[in-house]
């Protein structure tokens, strides 16, 4: 049924559905969908009755928590994509940045890298 919805596409992930249809084991439709550049931008649309979204769940855990948004039946994936800290070699050890890297490490462990949609 998802298949049959207007998708709603992030324009810094273009294969996304393709994947997450994929791992459903489901053939993926053709055509184009809505594209957006921000996550945010997505979210909104897709509370606003547009179609449906592939979400990382920590960008919108208060939306799915208030059921502005609500997973979608299917086998959850992770994301292909990923994203790094990075900071200059000498500024490794640095106070701040030790702290930031440390609050950060602590975070990701708190919430599992998973999509939603």
């Amino acid at each position: 049924d998802i298949g049959r919805l207007p998708l709603l596409h992030m324009a810094t992930r273009p294969d996304a559905w393709s994947e997450w249809f994929e791992h459903q084991e489901l053939d993926a439709p053709t055509g184009p969908g809505m594209q957006f550049e921000q996550f945010g931008t997505v979210a909104q649309a897709c509370m606003a009755g547009l179609g449906v979204a592939l979400l990382p769940q920590i960008l919108i855990a208060g939306e799915l928590q208030r059921g502005q948004l609500a997973p979608a039946p299917g086998k959850p994936m992770q994301s292909r994509s990923a994203y790094y800290l990075v900071v200059p070699h000498a500024k490794r050890g640095h106070p701040p940045v030790a702290s930031f890297r440390d609050w950060l490490r602590g975070q990701v462990e708190k919430e599992p890298a998973v999509l939603a949609w």
